[in-house]
C-alpha cells in the first residue's frame, strides 16, 4: 500500500511539471503557429516509386 501511494505520488507531481516548449530537435529553435513543417502531409514523407 505505501509504495502505491508512493508511485500515486509521483505520478501527480509529473503531471504539474510545466512542458518544455515544442522545438526543433537540431537548432533547438521554438515551433510556431506559422511554421512551413505544419503544411507537410504524410503523403509527402512516402518515397516516390519507382
Amino acid at each position: 500500500m505505501r509504495y502505491l501511494l508512493i508511485l500515486l505520488s509521483f505520478g501527480v507531481l509529473v503531471g504539474c511539471m510545466e512542458k518544455e516548449p515544442e522545438v526543433y530537435p537540431v537548432t533547438h529553435e521554438t515551433c510556431g503557429p506559422e511554421d512551413p513543417v505544419k503544411d507537410v502531409d504524410v503523403i509527402d514523407c512516402v518515397p516516390a516509386a519507382i
